[in-house]
């Protein structure tokens, strides 16, 4: 044993005298984000030009030697940085434990430098250049900058996966709704991101076969992966990612949490997971969940019926009054996402989309019979209790939330503010008056109870559209924003007026919200109109704002495609003048 211990010491030796080399004074007076990564610094002032090329945050420059920097376990600082919106979301807004176990900064982690050679060619660097002094900020919300801006931009870094899906969507220009002349198919750029986004999904069903990935990157990986199949008009594709993204989450926080004794609250238990996984990712799942709940859906009702009691506990300690835009913002989106579950339980539910192998292009999932009532959205059960406890909940919340709203819209308040605020406005109306409109036909004999609300969320979306034309800020959104509170004037309620301001809009500004297009959902918007007003005038009385029943159509369904860029729309429509109630089958092609 002694023999090998000197062994090993001549070894060490021999080692040091290998590598010596003339001795250099350190360098200390790097910006504090180098010296964390441990990379040399260029030390350019005002942000290093290190930082600045692989789209980091510079911290700049302290006098502060290394040792008192705090590179502790608590306080080190992880190179993808948690979202700084947790904050407002600790004790107040606890329901976030119900879909994350771990606070983002339960476990930090230091990412090993970057190899010196990201991009293997020019055109890669130029397109996450387009990434992250563009699109990230194109994908982006008041809510959700980081998520884009710079978690994504980092993870780059240590992962070619996502690094080539990002190239992918930087290639692509996404101020238009559709692939423009420049990156249509056949064409240079659009060969180029596709060949990119097949890097993509190569290199993450490579990792994730064996056993190197882990759920962040898989979770980041399904938000870029659905915004370039969306982007496309690949609908399921893009779907199939939210569900798999969310099934990965659920499957994740089930070690973490179990239900109490009334099988409904969770609360945290077990050790903490190696992994983390910021808020701001599992935000954008839950918003992405929204959006295709109201496109398609394929989970059972017993799925819903579980979903739908998720956060009660949050609920019932909504506060008096919120205390920020953020805070009002986490609760409002955890009441619609229980709302949709709860609809997606008692009803069923027209689903958007189409797969390609469906027989005579009809949907799969939730499909209606021609013999019952059907609208383009729901046919509520007759669950009317649990209808007012939902619409009780949207009340709390616009209780909470007033005082914001009343300030936001004062003189002295910053645009930014007015701006969020309204946006929350639209989205609770929008899902409020889905709720209280309770089956297909009780919105259109409520005697205009909900006119004011209507007009007001036209309006708003109005602001909304001219606010954002004016920024140059349209073309293909991550967020849904205006579209879906659209159709619920247009294809819910079918307040005539109020349906035609709304189709202007959406025919005026060409945007895609996630899977929502709004020029298609504007023209089968114009089409419906059309067929349910022909010959209105000449029958109906001019004061009369809602289109009767007799001339709502119902059983709606479309289906897309994609590669002829038209829809196929039918409806059923009840016979002007019939005894028996009889209805003919309206269809037509249209296409965007």
């Amino acid at each position: 044993m002694a023999e090998k211990v000197a062994d090993l010491s001549k070894l060490d030796t021999e080692v040091k005298v290998k590598k010596t080399r003339a001795s250099k004074p350190k360098v200390k007076t790097g910006c504090q984000t180098c010296k964390i990564r441990r990379v040399k610094c260029d030390e350019t002032k005002p942000s290093c030009l290190r930082c600045v090329r692989f789209g980091h945050q510079c911290d700049g420059y302290s006098n502060k030697s290394p040792s008192k920097l705090g590179l502790s376990s608590k306080s080190s600082r992880t190179l993808v940085p948690k979202s700084p919106t947790q904050s407002p979301l600790s004790p107040a807004t606890s329901h976030l434990n119900a879909f994350s176990p771990i606070s983002s900064c339960a476990t930090t982690k230091l990412y090993p430098s970057p190899p010196r050679n990201l991009f293997q060619t020019q055109h890669e660097s130029e397109a996450f250049q387009t990434f992250c002094t563009r699109t990230s900020y194109q994908l982006s919300s008041a809510f959700s900058s980081d998520l884009w801006t710079r978690l994504m931009v980092q993870a780059c870094e240590t992962d070619p996966s996502i690094r080539h899906a990002v190239i992918a969507i930087g290639a692509l220009n996404l101020t238009t709704p559709l692939p423009g002349p420049d990156s249509s198919v056949g064409t240079l750029k659009h060969n180029f991101a596709f060949r990119q986004y097949s890097k993509a999904l190569c290199l993450l069903r490579r990792d994730v076969a064996g056993g190197m990935c882990d759920l962040r990157t898989t979770l980041i990986a399904c938000l870029l992966f659905y915004c370039f199949e969306s982007f496309h008009g690949y609908h399921e594709l893009a779907i199939s990612q939210v569900y798999s993204g969310l099934k990965l989450i659920r499957e994740w926080t089930t070690s973490y949490y179990k239900p109490d004794d009334s099988g409904r609250r969770r609360t945290r238990i077990g050790s903490e997971d190696p992994y983390t996984v910021e808020e701001d990712i599992l935000r954008a799942f839950s918003n992405l969940e929204i959006q295709v709940m109201t496109y398609a859906d394929g989970r059972s009702r017993e799925a819903h019926e579980h979903y739908r009691h998720i956060g009660q506990e949050t609920i019932d300690d909504i506060p008096p009054i919120f205390g920020s835009l953020q805070e009002s913002r986490v609760v409002l989106e955890l009441v619609i996402r229980r709302s949709m579950h709860w609809l997606r339980s008692t009803m069923r539910l027209q689903n958007f989309s189409t797969p390609s192998g469906s027989p005579n292009g009809s949907p799969t999932w939730g499909e209606a019979s021609d013999s019952h009532p059907f609208s383009l959205f729901f046919d509520v059960d007759p669950t009317f209790e649990e209808r007012l406890e939902t619409m009780k909940e949207y009340e709390r919340w616009d209780d909470a939330f007033r005082p914001l709203l009343n300030l936001s819209r004062s003189r002295s308040a910053p645009e930014e503010d007015f701006l969020l605020a309204s946006t929350l406005r639209l989205h609770w109306l929008s899902g409020y008056l889905s709720i209280a409109s309770n089956n297909s036909y009780s919105s259109l004999v409520n005697n205009g109870r909900f006119t004011t609300e209507l007009e007001e969320l036209v309006g708003i979306s109005r602001i909304l559209l001219g606010r954002g034309e004016e920024v140059g800020n349209g073309g293909f959104v991550f967020d849904m924003q205006i579209i879906v509170p659209l159709m619920t004037v247009g294809w819910i309620y079918r307040h005539r007026a109020l349906r035609s301001e709304a189709i202007e809009l959406l025919l005026r500004s060409p945007r895609k919200e996630g899977v929502w297009d709004g020029i298609v959902v504007g023209k089968i918007m114009a089409w419906l109109a059309r067929i349910e007003e022909e010959g209105l005038d000449d029958e109906a009385s001019e004061d009369e704002d809602y289109v009767p029943e007799w001339a709502a159509a119902r059983c709606i369904k479309m289906s897309f495609d994609t590669e002829r860029r038209e829809a196929s729309v039918s409806c059923l429509q009840p016979v002007r003048g019939s005894p028996n109630g009889e209805e003919v089958r309206r269809e037509a092609i249209i296409p965007w």
